[in-house]
């Protein structure tokens, strides 16, 4: 009985706007949770029942309940009493449970299972039990009605707004067995879960333009064949195949040919005062049910001539005419708003369309509406139409593989993705798209500060406040119209999470490409934004430029003007520039070795330590010149892993008993970057490595010299020239084929040795040692340092000790001499940076630890 009245139900196919799915989603939930209830009540007291059946009498009494009926607007009315054969006393009211009933309202005895009390003769006990199974059903049933009311009740409400129309082919009559439009709302408002305020939500749907497309439109007359004044099927095939790389892309196409429309109408407006235009807008409407799109605009429209010139002949552009025309009046100020320019835009629809139809009425009075028709096969129709509203009307009948483009979300993305930006508001299904205004077009000082961080954060996606923000415009010697942000966070790991180029290109506010990364230089990833061009040639299928020497400009001039206004912000504002360094320094450095065309103007961005700054400031080159001493002319440097080993470094001795400023640099780029400068120089000034043994630091005066006490000797005044000689012939001896030369040198002052092999050798071994332990060949190279120069101090007490040790005749002298060469020659390795495996002299060092140690006596405590 139960499932028969399920079977027997009509079902009513609504289609509700999206604001109210959410609404009607909850009250479906609860009327699941109803179901589930009285199907577990069903099941309890029909269980029950059969082991009341087992117990009392089989006689038989005959009552039955009166279910709701089936139509769906009388289940909003709620059930009716149950009618018994036997009349009851107390009978509960509609929609009660004998359980729910007070204490005065229940009968005085109820017994064998009778529920309620007959007037008349009394019923065996034995027949009750079928009264029990009914009011099982009544549990269940009243329980389901509940949920199906917090659902139904509703869905009533939705018609109007639906379209009053069930699944069949017959209108739902409201009239017949159905609740009045004012009972619908009470049962709305008394439903649990559902308050007033929802069911007038539930009825009254304002958005802001009409959420389906209106078929206000009928053919009137015969249509006339036309035929395309070009081998249209081989040009259509060319569009559908070969011109376009996404098929997403018909849809910028159709937005920016109904933008053109608006800005056309909007021109005649001013030039004809018998024009009457409706309010600019362009409505997209997408109905994955007849797999459509459509988009409509209120623009300019068209007549018969028009759409047999504009849509009958490929490649003839409507717009490129009417802005020869306004050229031809002097107007041509304003024509940079339209878009089009080839002609073929419309046709980009065929790569997805089975069929096309344009319904389209010309904004100049006493028009006529016509009704343009193809397949894209080669003929078209033209039909006279009426009820065709002021502009033009797109209908594509989808393919069936291609239905994506009529689901609301996935088109949503497409026009965000690039019509974000169209002057004209756009709206999908009745709500607004286009909500971010073209801010790159505006004038830059009528920007406030919270509008540029709105964008930025729209256009990357972004969290934080853009720390810097170029917005410029320029006319000559190309129009450009760009803005640029850099953030206040660097998301990107040197060797890991690369960042991709977040700069786009646009054309009159249309994307044409999206994360160009030929636009700007590699290096510049860090940056976001957008560059608007109108005189950029594109190719027809506006994804790319006809003339690359074009874009190229375009390149070069966008990259000169922000190295410049990076340069502006480091003078002007040095100390948020500082924070700007340390955050993104890397991409600058970066940029001084790979972009070999900017590297000149490149230098004055950089930033680094210096010996004459306390530890963690940094100095500019500018800076660092402009504190040169009297005489000298490089640019000092010197490569290390930290200031504290910089400043012990025997290279840097000299430069400090000087008092002559060194540049330290510790980063990884650093090296390969000097190299790059080596040769090149900044401005009329070398860059030169202390590492280097053909400074000359002779012409250099100093003003701040230190003392040289630390150059003096306990055991006088070092080596003379022979011994010098003869030290040099043992140590060659000794080291071998470690060394291919070894000389004196009085650079020296608190080392006894140093390497002198040069700057750039081994900055080319170390980069390579770096690259093969990132790799994880660590070993690669261990054989690879080849031979050095070394340099020692004749005037240092270990030479000199050293010297006199290796004159000794005594056998162990000998051997401790030798130990001793290698480890100051191990020790020169580690100065320079070049020693692969430290852990290779451990055993020497404990031998000479030993050794050193023989004279001390071990006591006994």
């Amino acid at each position: 009985f139960f499932f028969g009245n399920l079977l027997a139900m009509e079902h009513i196919v609504v289609r509700i706007p999206n604001e109210q799915r959410a609404l009607l989603e909850d009250r479906r939930n609860i009327s699941r949770t109803y179901a589930l209830v009285g199907v577990a009540a069903m099941a309890f007291f029909g269980l029950g029942s059969v082991w009341w059946r087992d117990r009392v009498s089989t006689a038989q009494t005959e009552a039955y309940v009166a279910t709701s009926t089936t139509r769906i607007p009388n289940v909003a009315q709620g059930l009716r009493y149950p009618n018994l054969d036997v009349p009851l006393v107390n009978r509960p009211p509609a929609f009660s449970n004998p359980y729910d009933m007070k204490s005065t309202e229940r009968p005085s005895h109820v017994t064998s299972g009778a529920f309620f009390q007959p007037e008349a003769t009394s019923v065996p006990t034995g027949v009750l039990w079928p009264v029990f199974a009914c009011v099982a059903l009544a549990v269940g049933f009243l329980a389901a009605s509940a949920g199906s009311k917090t659902q139904q009740a509703p869905t009533v409400a939705m018609l109007a707004v639906a379209g009053d129309k069930n699944s069949g082919d017959e209108p739902l009559d409201l009239k017949e067995e159905a609740i009045g439009q004012e009972d619908a709302k009470e049962s709305d408002s008394k439903l649990p879960g559902w308050s007033a305020e929802e069911a007038k939500q539930a009825e009254e749907v304002k958005p802001d333009a009409p959420t389906s497309a209106e078929d206000t439109e009928s053919i009137k007359g015969e249509a006339e064949n036309f035929g395309f004044e070009t081998n249209t099927r081989q040009i259509l095939d060319i569009v559908a195949r070969s011109l376009y790389t996404d098929k997403e892309v018909f849809v910028r196409e159709l937005v920016s040919n109904a933008s053109d429309a608006l800005e056309k109408a909007r021109y005649l407006s001013v030039t004809e005062s018998d024009i009457t235009l409706p309010e600019p807008k362009v409505m997209i409407f997408c109905d994955p049910d007849t797999k459509t799109f459509t988009i409509q605009d209120t623009g300019v429209g068209m007549n018969k001539e028009e759409l047999l010139a504009n849509l009958g002949t490929i490649a003839s552009s409507g717009t490129k005419k009417f802005i020869e025309s306004l050229q031809e009046k002097s107007a041509t100020a304003e024509a940079s708003e339209m878009i089009g320019q080839f002609g073929v835009g419309f046709y980009s629809a065929f790569i997805v369309a089975k069929k096309v139809r344009v319904f389209t009425k010309s904004v100049l009075p006493n028009s006529i509406g016509y009704c343009w028709e193809s397949d894209g096969h080669g003929n078209f129709t033209i039909t006279e139409a009426d009820g065709v509203a002021t502009g033009t009307k797109i209908i594509v009948d989808l393919q069936d593989k291609e239905s994506d483009f009529s689901t609301k979300s996935n088109v949503e993305n497409i026009l965000k993705k690039y019509s974000s930006f169209i002057s004209h508001p756009i709206f999908l299904n009745g709500d607004r798209v286009n909500t971010v205004d073209a801010l790159w077009r505006k004038a830059p000082k009528s920007v406030t500060e919270k509008e540029h961080e709105e964008f930025y954060k729209y256009i990357g996606a972004a969290f934080d406040k853009p720390r810097f923000r170029l917005h410029y415009r320029v006319d000559a010697p190309v129009d450009i119209k760009a803005v640029f942000y850099v953030g206040e966070y660097n998301m990107e790991q040197p060797g890991r999470n690369r960042l991709n180029t977040n700069v786009s290109l646009y054309c009159k506010k249309v994307l044409i490409k999206k994360q160009c990364s030929d636009l700007l230089p590699e290096w510049m990833r860090f940056l976001s934004g957008v560059v608007d061009s109108e005189d950029l040639p594109l190719n027809i299928s506006r994804e790319g430029t006809q003339d690359s020497q074009a874009f190229k400009k375009l390149s070069r001039l966008v990259t000169k003007r922000v190295i410049r206004w990076l340069t502006d912000c480091s003078n002007k504002e040095p100390v948020k520039y500082l924070d700007f360094w340390r955050e993104f320094g890397y991409y600058v450095k970066e940029g001084c070795c790979m972009d070999k065309k900017n590297q000149a103007d490149l230098i004055p961005l950089l930033r680094f330590e210096s010996s004459a700054k306390p530890e963690g400031e940094v100095t500019s080159m500018d800076e660092y010149v402009e504190r040169f001493e009297e005489g000298q002319k490089e640019i000092f440097f010197l490569h290390s892993p930290s200031r504290q080993t910089a400043m012990v470094s025997p290279y840097y001795e000299q430069f400090k008993k000087k008092g002559i400023e060194v540049l330290f640099m510790f980063g990884q780029l650093d090296e390969y970057l000097m190299s790059e400068y080596v040769e090149r120089g900044y401005k009329d000034y070398k860059f030169v490595s202390i590492e280097n043994t053909d400074i000359k630091l002779d012409e250099i005066k100093s003003k701040n010299v230190e003392d040289a006490d630390s150059d003096t000797d306990t055991d006088g005044d070092g080596l003379t020239s022979g011994q010098a000689k003869r030290f040099r012939t043992w140590l060659m001896k000794v080291l071998g084929s470690k060394i291919v030369d070894a000389q004196p040198t009085d650079r020296l002052s608190d080392s006894p040795i140093v390497l002198a092999s040069g700057f750039e050798q081994s900055a080319v071994y170390r980069h390579m040692k770096q690259v093969a332990a990132m790799q994880g060949n660590k070993t690669e190279f261990d054989g690879m340092l080849g031979q050095q120069k070394v340099e020692f101090n004749p005037k240092h007490p270990i030479i000199q000790r050293l010297y006199w040790l290796s004159r000794s005749k005594d056998f162990g002298d000998e051997e401790k001499a030798k130990l001793m060469a290698d480890q100051i020659f191990d020790n020169a390795l580690i100065a320079a940076g070049l020693l692969t495996d430290p852990r290779m002299m451990l055993n020497r060092l404990n031998t000479l630890l030993s050794d050193a140690l023989n004279d001390v006596e071990i006591g006994i405590e």
